[in-house]
Order: structure tokens, then C-alpha cells, then sequence
């Protein structure tokens, strides 16, 4: 027997030899470095496909180790040709992918801050159903995701193939209105989705499958959020729900929006003052409107005091503080 390998002279390149060999045998051997069948010589052996069944070049072979090669199942791969008689014997040597690996990614930006993303990648099987499985999460100050998939084998290099994926995320959606209102929605989704991947040409692939998912959302007022370190915090998204909640559980200080849906912010601090239940809690008005009668404006409504917005959140804490001990020392 003799190996043969794609080598040239110096003065042209590899694929400028030709060398003919014999069929090829149709079992090609997947060998890791210890001489041993590979785990995954099965499904390499799908995606390598048929051998030449007659005479052949090996730079024929190339369209056929390009498929392994996007299927990312191996470290490296290399073949070997022998020649014995009127055939070949074709060999890979190859150092497989580890069963399982974790992969950690840290970043840092100025829109989300700190991310960190981890993902743990099984390769259980021998056979091809499935030979990768990844698992992982995702989580900033705005976002949280916990993923699944599972895949014959890695796609992520335009391999074509089939795949299962599906999660859990919840994204915090901050709206900023022309008010200057800062609201928060939380968005939570569960979702999973079945389908395929086919190469189209050699830069482009494409994925269509079809998934079932479900989504819910939470609103939640962005002040209220910063404000939960310091207090218990009620909230109401109407002026007169306000009332109502105030009129049955007195709170020790209350924060009012300018601009609110049905009655304003004044007319709220107004009714406020006007029931003897209400009357001396402190009030604080927040408003995006700069004008010069703001502060006169709120004193006429009875309010403690008057924030422009946006404000910061250490500002708002020193501004209830100031206001709520005058009336505690009265109490």
C-alpha cells in the first residue's frame, strides 16, 4: 500500500496536480488520534456523502470535505489516500469535538451595560438525532433569556440540517412620551419553533420553520421602579383611581403627574386637599412643563412641592423626606 498526498511543486499550486487514482472503496474510516472509530463517523459519513465510484482526482473530493467541515464536528480533519491494486482506501484522521463544552461571553456597552452570556453545548450521540444540544442564558439590566436547541449537528456554519429551538424571555421596554413620561413594559415570551436550514449558495442560507409562542406584558412606571429601594410604592395610572386609593389607605406621601388621563395632576392635588382624609398627606407634583407660574401654580393646588422631569431618583427620595417629616413632626 501507498499514501498518496495533494502535493505540487514549488512553482504551482496544489490544485494544479492531477493525479488519478483508482474507485475508492465505499467505507471511508473516521480515525481519532488513537486510531479508533470516531463517535460521529456516522453522521460525518452523511454528510460526506458517496464516494467515487470510479476513477477520480481527490480535488474532486473537495465540494464533500466542505460539507464536514461546515457541519463543525471536528477540531480538524485530515485525509489520506491508499492506494492497493485497483483501489482506494480513503482515511480521515480527526480529532473530535469535546462532548461538552461551556461557553462564557462578557460585554459592556453604554446601551445595555453589563451582559453576560453562557451557553453549555452536549454532543451526547453517535447517531445524528441530535449531535449538538446547547443550553444557555442571556441576562443584562434589561433583559433576561433562557434558551434551547437542538440540532443534527452544528449549523452555525451554513450546514444544511434540521432544528428544534425555544425559550424564555423577558425584555423591560422603557417609553418615553412627549410628556417626558417614563414608563416601563415588561415583555415576557415563551416560544419554541421547528424547521430546517438549506445552503443556497455559498455565502447565503436559508431557515424557515413554524413554532407556536405566547407573549404577556406588564406595565410599570419607571418612578414607581426606582422608588421600590426606598418605600412601599402603590400605583395608579388614572387621576381618579388615585383618589380612590389614597381616600382608603391614606399613604405618607404621594407623587402626582402633571399629565394624566382624566383628571390632571393639579385637579387631582385639588380633590386631595379637599377631603379631610387626604388633606395633609404631602403631595409632589412631577412635570416635563417649563414655565415660569409652575411654582405658584403648585402651591395654589396645595402641592409640597414641584419636580421638573427627568428627574433622579436621589433627588425624588430627598424631596419626599423634606416633605414627609414636617407632617410626621405634627402628627
Amino acid at each position: 500500500m501507498r499514501s498518496l498526498f495533494d502535493a505540487a511543486p514549488d512553482s504551482g499550486r496544489p490544485d494544479s496536480v492531477h493525479i488519478v487514482l483508482p474507485p475508492a472503496r465505499p467505507d471511508v474510516a473516521w480515525l481519532d488520534p488513537d486510531s479508533t472509530e470516531s463517535p460521529r463517523a456516522q453522521a460525518a459519513m452523511q454528510m460526506f456523502g458517496e464516494v467515487p465510484s470510479s476513477a477520480f482526482e481527490p480535488q474532486s473530493l473537495r465540494n464533500a470535505f466542505t460539507e464536514v467541515f461546515r457541519g463543525d464536528m471536528f477540531v480538524s480533519a485530515w485525509p489520506s489516500f491508499g492506494v492497493t491494486g485497483d483501489s482506494t482506501t480513503l482515511a480521515m484522521s480527526v480529532v473530535s469535538r469535546p462532548k461538552s463544552e461551556v461557553l462564557i461571553a462578557f460585554a459592556y456597552d453604554n446601551d445595555y451595560h453589563a451582559r453576560l452570556n453562557t451557553t453549555l453545548v452536549l454532543r451526547p450521540l453517535r447517531s445524528r438525532l441530535p449531535d449538538k444540544i446547547s443550553v444557555g442564558f442571556t441576562i443584562d439590566p434589561l433583559r433576561k433569556n433562557l434558551f434551547f436547541a437542538l440540532e443534527p449537528h452544528s449549523l452555525a456554519r451554513g450546514s444544511n440540517g434540521w432544528f428544534l429551538r425555544g425559550g424564555w424571555r423577558e425584555t423591560d421596554v422603557r417609553l418615553f412620551d412627549e410628556d417626558r413620561r417614563i414608563d416601563e413594559t415588561r415583555v415576557e415570551r415563551v416560544e419554541a419553533m421547528v424547521g430546517g436550514q438549506k445552503r443556497l449558495t455559498r455565502s447565503y442560507v436559508l431557515q424557515a420553520g413554524a413554532g407556536y409562542g405566547f407573549a404577556g406584558t406588564e406595565h410599570r412606571d419607571l418612578y414607581a421602579m426606582m422608588l421600590e429601594d426606598f418605600a412601599s410604592v402603590t400605583t395608579a395610572s388614572r387621576g381618579e383611581d388615585a383618589l380612590v386609593i389614597a381616600g382608603a389607605e391614606p399613604p405618607d406621601a404621594i407623587i402626582l403627574d402633571v399629565m394624566m388621563p382624566g383628571l390632571d395632576g393639579w385637579r387631582v392635588c385639588e380633590c386631595l386637599r379637599a377631603n379631610p382624609i387626604t388633606a395633609r398627606i404631602p403631595v409632589i407634583m412631577l412635570t416635563s412643563l417649563d414655565t415660569a407660574d409652575m411654582t405658584a401654580r403648585a402651591r395654589e393646588a396645595g402641592a409640597a412641592a414641584v419636580l421638573m422631569k427627568p428627574c433622579p431618583v436621589e433627588r425624588l427620595v430627598l424631596t419626599l423626606n423634606a416633605s414627609i417629616r414636617p407632617e410626621a413632626a405634627r402628627r
